[in-house]
């Protein structure tokens, strides 16, 4: 999603003497990272609801609305520093607030327009906090109720008796308050999960660093000890010894870095599929993103250790007596990490559900924008599907 620098913000109104009002536009966003322009179309579409579809004789609830939403849009324009970006300060900061004033945004409400966005939240929180808690019950009780206090559509135009038509749609304080907690509770649940991607997230991080220090380290000590790639390997029956043909053989940190690449190249070509599967595209926390860099240099060790098996002949009857061969098996070897890397796609198709469930989200009314409707009952489902994930990575 992107907008233009020239995409503005109108809301029209009137001053104290009547007259029309100075227009407040709304500096467009500026930064283009995708959670950031789904939040703030967030903030416009709450602003015109809090404008159009709310009762504002509690101005006090009104003010605090407006009060969250100005924080969630410092929080979209703020320059996290490194260590900001690493607690997902900007990120959690700008949901907690949006999901503050979405629920409060429902105590105020007009009735008419929260039944009927009510069957969508009752869909989301349904995801979120299950089918047995007691506020969903509650919630779908209410949705049966109001069609019998709903008037007919020719009804509402030939009555003129505007009190009549407002009570066709009237809710109960009781009523409201638990749509409001039971929304709001539903999107503390999607708070921890934002939490929680931001945590896997900094694991991979701190995982890809490592695999990163301990390559280096590698292609470091073949500099050094001018360590040589000249495997053997015996290839007849009658055990006779394939020997090296290439002059001279490859040797020092040359030869290991291009082991590495190839094996970067096998884990690039091997994880496209597992990565493609992962849903979340519009998480706050590009889980996806991460997961790529984390299997291009565990591929690239995993390159160095097979080539390290050819030499020892700890697989006696695979050949490698030459340099192309060598990077072929380097390839294979590299694509091989993703018997290592699956556990970590597991877990992150667990936290934001597989691509092919994100369009459900999109009927839901206002969920939290990086979350599929379905991420919940994946995710409790997780262990019980882990056994099939992990023959089809394999």
């Amino acid at each position: 999603m992107s907008i233009g620098h020239h995409a503005v913000l109108v809301r029209p109104g009137l001053d104290g003497a009547g007259k029309a009002a100075p227009r407040e536009k709304e500096r467009p966003l500026r930064r283009r990272a995708a959670w950031r322009q789904v939040a703030y179309m967030e903030t416009i579409a709450l602003r015109h609801d809090l404008d159009d579809l709310c009762d504002k004789h509690n101005q006090g609830n009104v003010n605090d609305i407006r009060h969250l939403l100005k924080h969630a849009r410092l929080s979209l324009a703020d320059i996290s520093g490194p260590w900001a970006w690493f607690q997902g300060t900007a990120q959690e900061q700008t949901f907690l607030a949006l999901h503050e004033a979405q629920w409060r945004l429902l105590l105020i409400m007009k009735p008419e327009y929260l039944l009927s966005r009510l069957p969508a939240l009752i869909t989301f929180c349904d995801s979120a906090l299950g089918a047995d808690d007691q506020r969903v019950g509650e919630a779908r009780g209410i949705v049966k109720r109001s069609s019998r206090r709903r008037l007919p559509p020719h009804g509402l135009q030939a009555s003129s008796n505007a009190a009549n038509s407002q009570a066709a749609f009237r809710l109960t304080g009781h009523e409201r308050a638990t749509v409001a907690t039971m929304v709001r509770d539903a999107y503390i649940q999607a708070d921890e999960d934002y939490a929680a991607t931001r945590g896997i997230r900094n694991r991979i991080l701190l995982l890809t660093a490592a695999a990163a220090v301990v390559l280096a380290l590698v292609i470091g000590a073949a500099a050094v000890w001018h360590w040589a790639l000249t495997p053997t390997a015996t290839v007849a029956v009658n055990g006779s010894v394939a020997k090296w043909s290439d002059v001279p053989p490859p040797a020092g940190a040359a030869a290991f870095l291009a082991v590495s690449l190839l094996g970067c190249l096998g884990a690039f070509l091997s994880g496209i599929r597992s990565v493609s599967r992962t849903g979340g595209t519009r998480n706050p926390f590009s889980l996806s993103w991460w997961q790529t860099w984390l299997k291009l240099p565990v591929g690239a060790l995993s390159a160095i250790v097979g080539v390290f098996a050819l030499q020892s002949r700890s697989f006696p009857a695979v050949p490698a007596t030459s340099w192309t061969e060598l990077l072929m098996w380097a390839v294979a070897f590299g694509a091989a990490q993703q018997a290592i890397t699956r556990f970590v796609d597991i877990r992150v198709r667990g936290l934001v559900g597989d691509a092919l469930g994100e369009d459900e989200a999109v009927r839901a009314v206002s969920p939290p924008p990086a979350r599929s409707a379905n991420t919940r009952k994946r995710a409790a489902s997780a262990p019980k599907t882990a056994p099939q994930a992990d023959s089809e990575d394999a």
